[in-house]
C-alpha cells in the first residue's frame, strides 16, 4: 500500500518547541506528496519502508491500539503505541481523556 505522508490534517503537531523544530525537519525532509508505502504483511502486522538499515513495524494489539517497532542495529530498539483517540465520526475513543490529561496546557 502507498499514500501521500504530508496530507493537510493528516498528522498533529504541538505547540511545544520539541513539535516545532520536527516541523522544520520533516519539511526540510520530504515533499508533501512523497510516498508511504508499507506491506501489509497479515491482518495484524504490517512493514514500514524507508527505515534504511532498521526495520520497522506495527502490530495489532486491538481495534484502537498499534505497537510501532524500530529494530536497529545499535543499542537500543524504539517501541511505541499508536492509540486512537478520535472515531472517523468525531466521536471520542474511550482513550480521549487520558489524552487530554496526558497533553495538559500544551496544544495541537
Amino acid at each position: 500500500a502507498s499514500a501521500p505522508t504530508g496530507w493537510t490534517r493528516r498528522w498533529g503537531f504541538s505547540n511545544s518547541l520539541v513539535s516545532r523544530v520536527g516541523i522544520m525537519v520533516a519539511a526540510t525532509k520530504k515533499a508533501p506528496t512523497s510516498p508511504f508505502n508499507v506491506d501489509i504483511e497479515s491482518p495484524t502486522h504490517i512493514f514500514i519502508h524507508g527505515g534504511g538499515a532498521d526495520r520497522w513495524t506495527m502490530d495489532y494489539l486491538n481495534d484502537d491500539e498499534w505497537v510501532r517497532n524500530i529494530e536497529t542495529d545499535g543499542p537500543r530498539d524504539w517501541h511505541y503505541m499508536f492509540t486512537r483517540i478520535v472515531y472517523h465520526d468525531g466521536s471520542p475513543s474511550p482513550h480521549f481523556e487520558e489524552f487530554v490529561r496526558h497533553m495538559g496546557a500544551t496544544k495541537i
